[in-house]
């Protein structure tokens, strides 16, 4: 037999907790930061220069609603859980050669896009030397409707050398969101 408590209100009579269950117990509802994934990229991508390209996050690791596809790389809101965001995302370029030397130049950008328009940029204008590597990576809360899609882009502009999006042993690339309770 399950026992269900229905109460308006819980007011606690002492201390500054209210404990409800026990350790290993779960919560669902309106507690949850659900629906949320993390998508990462199971080997490198190589890009072509000056072309705006999808990020191909092709290997779940976690996702609550099902709601990451693996096959088109873009996070759809499902039916019911409209709301606020956090969307993030860290993607490691390298294989470019130039640097920043007597008009060779290097430039990468890093979009997330919504329903296909770029809501968010993150620019590197490194102005170094041959074969260097670095990470874009950044975050942004973002209100979100049943169908809206999320997906990340890549730019890079090179003098010299073709981008590469690597993945390696101690550099992951991962894509992820989650909904904000109380948001």
């Amino acid at each position: 037999m399950v026992s269900q408590l229905k109460v308006n209100e819980i007011i606690k009579q002492s201390g500054s907790s209210i404990t409800i269950g026990v350790d290993g117990d779960t919560v669902s509802g309106p507690f949850t930061n659900t629906p949320a994934f993390l998508a990462s990229l199971s080997s490198s991508q190589t890009v072509s220069d000056a072309t705006e390209t999808l990020v191909q996050f092709d290997t779940s690791e976690y996702d609550t609603d099902s709601a990451f596809s693996t096959s088109n790389y873009r996070f759809t809101v499902p039916s019911g859980k409209s709301g606020k965001y956090m969307i993030y995302y860290s993607v490691n370029v390298a294989g470019i050669n130039g640097g920043y030397t007597f008009g060779n130049y290097v430039r990468s950008e890093v979009y997330i896009k919504k329903n296909g328009d770029t809501i968010h940029v993150h620019k590197i204008d490194p102005r170094n030397s041959t074969g260097f590597k670095f990470t874009h990576s950044s975050s942004i809360s973002q209100n979100l409707n049943v169908s809206d899609y999320i997906e990340i882009y890549f730019w890079g502009d090179v003098s010299a050398g073709q981008p590469l999006l690597e993945v390696s042993s101690n550099q992951q690339m991962f894509f992820g969101a989650y909904k904000l309770i109380g948001a």
